[in-house]
Parts: C-alpha cells; structure tokens; sequence
C-alpha cells in the first residue's frame, strides 16, 4: 500500500533560487520539487506545504512550534513528515522537535542541503530523496530524525560539524539510525512507537549557553542573573570540570542556585558526556546546584531545558527530568544512579 507523506518547507538553501540568496517563492516550490525531483512520485504519494521561508539562522521557538502544531494537525492523516530545514539551526529544531513530538508512532525526518536543489551540483535532490524513502519505510523509524548525505541521525543526538562538507552532521555519541547505501541498513536501537502523542509544549526562549574559557571570571557570568534568563546551558571542561582556583566559577553557581535558576553542565567535547564526580571542580558544580547533562549534545540540552522551562518546571523538575531519557537523547553512564 502507497504510504502518504507530507513535505513541510521551512526554508533554508534547498529551496533557494540558483541567484543565492533568494529564496524560491511559496507558490512556485510545488512545481519546482516536482520538476527537479520527479521521483518522489514512485516512492509515496506526497503532499507539499509551506509554513514559512526562512533562513534557519533567523528561527525563533514560536516557528519550531508552529511545526510541531502542523505535525500534530496533520498526525492522522500522513504515515510520515518530511520536514526542509536550513542546516544552520537544524540540530536545535530536530532536538525540540523530538521532545515537543514524544510519543511519536511515525517518522519525522528534517533534511536540508548545501547547495540550491536547481543548483547542477546539488546534493539537495539526494539528500529529499532519501528521506522520503525512509519516511516511507514499511516498518516505520518512529522517530525525529536529520538525514544528510548518507546517514538518518537521531535529531536529539545530532551536531553540525561542518560549514561546507555535504557530510554536514553527526551524532558523535549515537549511532546512525540507518545508513543509505544500495540498501537502507537499519540501526538496532530506533526506538519503539509511543502510544500516544504528547500534548503540545511550548519553548522558553530566554535561555542562556556559555562557553567556559581559561581565565573567565565569575563576575562576568553574574551579570546574567540580573537579566530575565531562566535557565542555563555552561559548556565545562572535558568531564564537567569548572575551575576552583585563580578565578574559580562557584560564586556564580552559587548565586544562580539562590535565585533557583537552573544551571545545566555539559561537556565542551563533541564524544563522551559530563561525569562532574571524578574530579574536584565537577564535584564543587554539582554541590553548588549545577544539574549534569550526561552525554547530551549542547543542542538537546538548550532545547530540553526550554521545553521543561516552557511548561513551567522548577528547578527540582528539571534536575529530576535532565536524568531521565525522554526521546534517547542521553545515554547512563558508567558511575550514573
């Protein structure tokens, strides 16, 4: 049986003209999918919608909720969401997506490109290609997932990791959910399909990633408190190390466990997670009220916290709920409880 898609398109440079940076306009994107990509006609039958055309850079969390609104909209009536997305900011959207969308029973895949899908030398065509073939697998990926170049990648484990290279992403603690080669290669750990869908969130937008650097004083950090941030993402040395000496970042951590702001501690390095216990500085974060992010990507835990502090969470809620695993953004550790 034919599955039904439905393509959703956000913007970002597939949907570009070949005069970069203009953008295709709504009405003509149908016709232009359709005549670049005529295949997509053999592999489900599709729908197209726009919701917006917008370079990912200039994304705010009211237009990811927009798409997870569509997606709840139009959730009985389509097997599966294709989902074109700018690269720039596809990592943020996929992460929300997947714990905006928990409890998925079918796939929602972004994909993007690297040059305009009317471009000679695109990898726009590829890349749609492949993602509707996956969106339309007979046993579905019930997940939210990024497809570039070859690999489906879990959107709450994925990075960009490159500016240029069509090979733009990774998820450097997760293994691909599929590969595409001259077969789709399923991963062993695509999640189960949920029950039921979960009700709409919404995402806080006054959230806060610092990036901890040698030499970084306590006092610059304070002068966030006085903002209106409500929560914290602090990129921490290898293992969720901060530094206690010299010009050390616990008055800070202090102050923001006074004011019971949420101070959430990943980790700088692209593989492994935050394992604050092993060493002094990681043990003084968590006894001054840093909350570890285990090997959570900088970009799934932004997005986690915005959806917890969206639905009003404090942050005794977000400490409980950063250790468990919504949408298999994190994996437990060696040492976790």
């Amino acid at each position: 049986m034919t599955k039904k898609l439905l393509l959703m398109h956000t913007g970002g440079t597939l949907g570009m003209t070949g005069n970069r940076p203009t953008p295709l306009q709504p009405e003509a994107y149908a016709s232009t999918v359709h005549r670049f990509v005529p295949e997509l006609r053999t592999i489900a039958d599709v729908d197209f919608e726009i919701l917006f055309n917008l370079d990912s850079s200039d994304l705010q969390p009211e237009q990811v909720e927009q798409i997870a609104a569509h997606v709840h909209a139009r959730y009985r009536d389509y097997d599966g969401f294709v989902i074109i997305h700018g690269t720039d900011t596809m990592a943020y959207s996929a992460a929300a997506l997947a714990f905006l969308l928990r409890g998925l029973a079918k796939p929602v895949i972004l994909t993007g490109s690297q040059r305009p899908l009317s471009e000679v030398r695109s990898d726009a065509k590829s890349n749609l290609i492949a993602a509707c073939v996956l969106a339309a697998e007979t046993v579905p990926i019930p997940e939210v997932a990024v497809f570039f170049g070859t690999v489906l990648l879990r959107g709450c484990r994925t990075t960009k990791v490159h500016t240029v290279h069509l090979d733009a992403f990774a998820s450097p603690n997760c293994p691909p959910l599929a590969h595409v080669g001259l077969d789709v290669e399923r991963g062993t750990h695509i999640r189960s399909p949920g029950a039921v869908l979960a009700p709409l969130g919404t995402l806080a937008h006054d959230i806060v990633a610092m990036r901890l650097l040698p030499g970084l004083d306590s006092k610059h950090l304070l002068g966030l408190l006085s903002q209106p941030v409500r929560g914290i993402v602090l990129e921490a040395f290898g293992l969720g190390n901060i530094p206690v000496r010299g010009r050390p970042i616990e008055p800070f951590l202090r102050a923001a466990a006074a004011r019971n702001l949420p101070v959430v501690l990943t980790t700088q390095c692209l593989f492994g997670g935050v394992r604050p216990e092993l060493y002094e500085g990681g043990r003084l974060a968590l006894t001054t009220g840093a909350i570890a992010a285990g090997d959570m990507t900088v970009e799934a835990a932004a997005m986690k916290l915005a959806v917890l502090l969206g639905a009003e969470a404090d942050v005794n809620t977000v400490r409980r709920e950063f250790a468990v695993d919504w949408a298999g953004e994190r994996t437990h550790l060696p040492g976790e409880a």
